[in-house]
């Protein structure tokens, strides 16, 4: 079984689209843009508030966001705190010394070792 597509389909359906991706071409740009950004972002981290967060609506939000938040824990347990060498990506340990480059057998991406943490809260 195979898989065909019609690049200029007829109908009234095909032809409602296609008027409405010309009145609406800012619109299409501006979602491709944002999906750009998203996919291209910068290697600093923009540390977020949680009210930005709460400003944005569904519409206006995609799945591969990554948002940063800065938080103070008040009196933390230290005994709760656990921290690690592990890779930039997906978090797994390694043994690699921080800040050195290597494939990571967990998720088999090219990243590079950095401190990691993990807090129990109760």
């Amino acid at each position: 079984m195979s898989t065909t597509f019609d690049k200029n389909p007829a109908g009234n359906r095909a032809n409602n689209l296609r008027e409405w991706a010309q009145k609406n071409h800012n619109v299409l740009a501006d979602m491709n843009s944002r999906i750009a950004d998203v996919k291209n972002t910068p290697t600093e981290k923009v540390i977020k508030t949680i009210y930005t967060l709460l400003q944005k609506k569904v519409q206006n939000t995609l799945q591969e966001e990554r948002h940063w938040l800065q938080i103070t824990v008040p009196d933390p347990d230290f005994n709760k705190i656990n921290a690690y060498i592990g890779c930039s990506k997906c978090g797994n340990r390694t043994d690699i010394p921080a800040g050195q480059p290597y494939k990571c057998n967990a998720c088999s991406k090219d990243c590079v070792s950095c401190p990691r943490y993990k807090g129990i809260s109760s």
